[in-house]
């Protein structure tokens, strides 16, 4: 596998390692521009929260 970065709108990534590693930065999977084939995501390792806001 080789490296990869997948961007699902807004300030949502995949980071994909060589090693097969995916990591998820601040996944809104439920984002209007994230692909609906990404919905749910198959496989996630660590998750990483940028920020964190109030409701």
């Amino acid at each position: 596998m080789s490296e990869s970065l997948t961007w699902f709108g807004h300030s949502a990534f995949r980071l994909g390692s060589a090693g097969g590693v995916r990591l998820q930065i601040d996944p809104w999977l439920a984002n209007p521009s994230c692909p609906q084939a990404e919905r749910p995501t198959d496989r996630v390792d660590p998750v990483v929260l940028a920020e964190l806001r109030k409701r």
